[in-house]
């Protein structure tokens, strides 16, 4: 029994491998093809809307490239729960001296059915000036191009096209837990586009078709307000896609208690709201299993005195994870490329900086994708932001619920209960 597994498992590895490669040959095609033309003359009033809860790390330079955005006709619409949020007189206070139009709005009544980033959306829409044709989503910890209400409104001049989205891109800073979620973030960022996922951080809709699709109503009753939204335009036969262009960064950094939750709460999104989750959860379960099996095999063999099986197990197992940073690369290659282009990162990127230490990142996140991938399947309460919220599939149900300023943190927190 032992023998066939020495050669099963370490083969299982490998062709999980290949498989992966595929997938990233498959996303970098369509990449360069969804490198779009758009309609530059489609230029809308449009209506960015950021919604705050806590004062992020990089709030202030989300909020300036927002001021820098080159669009002719747009308002920043900032939406808060309290007025006693820490991030409010910070938005207050640019407001003051910055020359883009910004209107605050403060959630009247939490419903506690939906996510209180749902609310704080529906809140926006419910008040937005009938005058924009536009709405574009933003999130407080993402640093958006000059150009990226452009790219992000320009699609949408195809009437086809429900949605624009665009990805998100790690750029961390030497700690090992940043490094680990900058890795799975660039191995979702993979399935993200070959399944058409939207991610909310970068989102850009009609204003008449979030009203005819009644997308309100959906968030009034879901935990989150990207994932759901696939299904929905595909049933109106309409698109989501994805500009290459449209990649934002990121710089925050993570610590390890909070990193396993912050994955599974991702993994939780598209386990309620997206038909891939079969796929996602398999492929999630089937590389951790094997890299664990590969290890305890090497301490079997090794125990047991057969040096030169160990051997053989180990080097396949180095091979593989070599090959997975190889696809990284590329992945990260493609993504660096797109935000030297924007101003964004200047000199090395940070994966060539310290490349070694994403090397060792790559079981580090395969292990923490499995253990997450657990997780998501098992977990009913989830606490986002501070407030405690029971999740399934059709029902949002709020358990706790206190204003931000209650909390003696000075950054938002992600974490999640069993």
């Amino acid at each position: 029994m032992l023998e066939v597994l020495n050669y099963v498992v370490p083969s299982l590895l490998m062709a999980l491998i290949i498989g992966q490669g595929v997938y990233v040959a498959l996303y970098l095609r369509m990449r360069r093809r969804e490198n779009l033309v758009t309609d530059s003359n489609f230029l809308p009033p449009a209506s960015v809307i950021l919604c705050l809860r806590g004062r992020d790390p990089t709030l202030l330079r989300c909020l300036k490239a927002i001021e820098a955005q080159d669009y002719p006709d747009f308002e920043l619409t900032v939406v808060f729960d309290s007025t006693d949020d820490p991030a409010y007189q910070v938005v207050e206070a640019f407001r003051e001296r910055t020359a883009i139009k910004i209107r605050t709005l403060v959630i009247p009544q939490y419903s506690g059915q939906c996510g209180m980033k749902c609310e704080a959306l529906i809140c926006a829409i419910e008040n937005l000036d009938p005058r924009h044709e536009v709405v574009a989503l933003i999130d407080a910890d993402s640093i958006a191009a000059p150009n990226w209400l452009r790219v992000m409104v320009g699609p949408l001049a195809d009437t086809s096209v429900g949605a624009v989205t665009g990805d998100r891109w790690f750029e961390p800073n030497h700690e090992f837990a940043s490094i680990t979620r900058a890795v799975w973030n660039a191995a979702a960022i993979v399935q993200m586009n070959l399944y058409r996922i939207a991610w909310g951080g970068s989102l850009a809709m009609r204003s008449d078709t979030i009203q005819r699709l009644g997308i309100l109503d959906v968030w009034r009753k879901t935990f989150c307000e990207d994932t759901v939204l696939v299904d929905l335009f595909r049933r109106e036969n309409l698109t989501v896609v994805r500009p290459r262009q449209a990649v934002v960064f990121n710089e925050e950094s993570i610590a390890w208690k909070n990193l396993h939750f912050w994955i599974a709460r991702q993994l939780l999104t598209v386990r309620l709201h997206n038909d891939k989750w079969p796929f996602v959860f398999g492929h999630g379960l089937l590389v951790g299993l094997t890299l664990l099996m590969c290890f305890l095999l090497m301490i079997v063999d090794l125990s047991i005195g057969k040096l030169a099986v160990a051997a053989g197990v180990a080097s396949t197992t180095l091979l593989a994870e070599l090959i997975n940073f190889g696809l990284v690369a590329l992945i990260a290659r493609e993504n660096v490329s797109i935000l030297r282009e924007q101003g964004q990162i200047v000199g090395e990127s940070a994966i060539r900086r310290q490349w070694w230490r994403w090397l060792l990142a790559i079981p580090l996140t395969q292990i923490t994708h499995f253990l997450s991938t657990l997780r998501a399947v098992r977990m009913p309460y989830v606490i986002w932001r501070g407030i405690e919220y029971k999740v399934t599939k059709d029902r949002v149900e709020l358990v706790r619920y206190r204003t931000f300023s209650d909390r003696n943190v000075q950054a938002p927190d992600d974490a999640s209960l069993q």
